[in-house]
């Protein structure tokens, strides 16, 4: 009996893996196919000590060329495989599917920007500014600086970006500094486009023997990137949603239980090849059926898995998330649940 069922755990669980799986690009270069090959090799070594205390140590056992020590022995062994193998399974559940990742990875699209250009009065100095995502909430500011009559890059001391909405008056200016990034370019990371609108951007480059001020007009992105939502639905388990991002790699996210009353908000980052993404911030607010929002409190629970405890009543919930990765780039995403 114990034979036929290792078997059907066997097949079911290959039969699993190919779906999973997908190719021998999702098997060998993602964290989801890697960690499934050591738990096959875990599980294969198991299979071996397991034949070997059925076909071998247990009838000599009963014909008396063994004592209990070698059964001990070997079950110590098999103790020892299946642990890592439990954390190996818990660790999969944890990874979005690498089949999942690389269709993420083949409809990557490059990351959406708003770029402006101008010059200052004098027609000395030429900017052009890109911003990414472009949006209202954090961006990543790159200025290029260059001389208005050849286009070479400006020797720079300094470079600041002042931020203003004429439209609203009552949202106080703000200013970033940026820092160098090699030939002529400047960049920063900030969420000085706080909310969406036609900003106006001052730039403000330090030269030796003076500075220069190139005024910008620049208006936020309003239409979201078209995101691909995944819903993975088990019965008795929490719904998990996994968005494919903009600027590549994937946000898993869940709620848990998933029902009216208390419950964990779970968001977890991953980049292209399916690793957990080291962030330096993240940011969620939800909106109750009613339309009131309320703005999440994160707490860091690894280096790119955030949590959040909120307390939910029945209805449509959604869910807007946005971070900020260690090299700069940033990330925003939206789901919705219904909570019964």
């Amino acid at each position: 009996m114990a034979t036929v069922a290792l078997g059907l755990v066997l097949i079911t669980g290959l039969a699993r893996a190919l779906v999973e799986v997908g190719s021998w690009h999702g098997l060998l270069d993602t964290s989801f196919g890697r960690t499934l090959l050591v738990k096959g090799a875990l599980v294969a070594g198991l299979v071996a000590i397991g034949a070997a205390n059925r076909f071998r140590v247990v009838p000599a056992l009963r014909a008396g060329r063994a004592g209990l020590q070698t059964l001990r022995g070997t079950v110590r062994a098999e103790l020892a495989i299946a642990i890592p193998i439990l954390v190996a399974a818990a660790l999969l559940s944890e990874l979005p599917p690498a089949a999942f990742v690389s269709q993420a990875a083949a409809n990557r699209q490059p990351a959406p920007a708003v770029v402006v250009n101008g010059d200052d009065y004098a027609t000395t100095t030429r900017v052009q500014l890109t911003v990414t995502p472009g949006g209202a909430g954090p961006n990543r500011f790159v200025a290029k600086v260059v001389d208005y009559d050849t286009g070479q890059p400006v020797t720079a001391e300094r470079v600041s970006l002042r931020f203003s909405l004429p439209a609203r008056p009552d949202v106080g200016a703000s200013s970033l500094d940026l820092k160098p990034a090699g030939e002529g370019a400047w960049q920063g990371q900030g969420s000085q486009l706080s909310i969406a609108g036609r900003w106006s951007v001052s730039v403000l480059v330090g030269r030796p023997g003076g500075a220069v001020t190139v005024p910008l007009r620049l208006q936020t992105r309003t239409a979201e990137p078209s995101q691909q939502v995944r819903v993975s639905r088990t019965p008795g388990q929490p719904t998990v949603y996994t968005i494919t991002l903009a600027q590549g790699g994937s946000l898993q996210g869940y709620l848990d239980p998933g029902r009216s009353g208390r419950n964990v908000l779970h968001l977890t980052w991953f980049d292209p090849q399916g690793r957990e993404l080291p962030l330096s911030g993240a940011r969620a607010s939800a909106t109750a059926p009613s339309g009131a929002a309320d703005r999440l409190s994160l707490q860091r629970f690894s280096t790119g898995h955030f949590v959040a405890n909120l307390d939910l009543a029945a209805g449509r919930w959604s869910f807007t998330v946005s971070a900020t990765s260690r090299a700069g780039s940033s990330t925003s995403a939206k789901f919705e649940q219904v909570i019964r």
